[in-house]
């Protein structure tokens, strides 16, 4: 039994994202799993049976946080709700709600870490955290003589517990932001076999992010066609109401 987790905030989340991305795993992710959410309730995780569960746990808010990107402690007490509720675990597979299966996969299409960047030059000010988190913790990594692999790509992660753990509590991450997936991979998985998706046209073979473009029905059908990817991802500027009209068509809701 592999367990998927989502962490989830409602606000946040737009249209059906959610149900449509449960929905993407249960068509497609051909292994025996479990899913759990993570956070705020939404009523589409009772739909689903038992395949599906639920923890809830309140949103971490920034006045909690001072001087810190907030959003990366919020998962990272999430997910270590999440561990503490399925103690025996050897592993686990991190997802998001805006990131939808489109295709059949196993565990071994996203064993691999894949990496978009290296070597972030560190940045002093900016009015962006998520970007000043990329630097503290790409600083720390050159710091600490580790390779500096940028492994955010909004594609699910497959993460063993120990190191998770390990790495969650040596780094204060409940209380300090930094971005897990690139300490984990360059500090537990140094030398390990990692997939470069640097390139746009090898990345979207694996997973289209509409970061900043709203698709349309046309760009989504003919994206998919050429690419075949795996997964479709969108950011907060790139959700439309014709990506969900295609996810559910593709899902078979209309």
């Amino acid at each position: 039994m592999i367990n998927v987790m989502i962490p989830y905030i409602r606000q946040e989340s737009q249209g059906n994202e959610l149900e449509l991305a449960i929905t993407g795993w249960i068509r497609h992710f051909k292994e025996d799993f479990r899913l759990t959410v993570v956070g705020d309730h939404h009523p589409c995780v009772e739909k689903f049976g038992p395949v599906v569960n639920f923890i809830g746990q309140l949103r971490t808010f920034q006045y909690q946080c001072p001087d810190q990107y907030v959003a990366h402690i919020d998962i990272e007490r999430k997910v270590r709700t999440f561990l503490n509720e399925r103690p025996d675990m050897e592993l686990f597979v991190m997802t998001s709600d805006d990131t939808y299966p489109v295709k059949d996969f196993t565990l071994d299409d996203i064993r691999v870490p894949a990496w978009r960047m290296t070597n972030m030059p560190r940045i002093e000010s900016s009015k962006n955290w998520w970007v000043l988190d990329m630097s503290k913790t790409h600083e720390l990594l050159r710091q600490m003589a580790f390779p500096e692999y940028g492994y955010v790509l909004h594609q699910p992660r497959v993460y063993e517990t120990r190191p998770y753990r390990a790495i969650q509590d040596y780094f204060c991450m409940l209380e300090t932001s930094f971005v897990m997936e690139d300490l984990y991979f360059n500090i537990v998985r140094p030398l390990a076999k990692r997939i470069d998706l640097s390139q746009k046209d090898r990345r979207w073979r694996f997973i289209i992010d509409f970061g900043l473009t709203k698709p349309t029905k046309d760009d989504l059908e003919k994206l998919v066609r050429e690419y075949d990817p795996i997964f479709l991802n969108n950011g907060v500027e790139g959700w439309s109401q014709e990506l969900e009209d295609y996810l559910k068509e593709h899902y078979k809701l209309l």
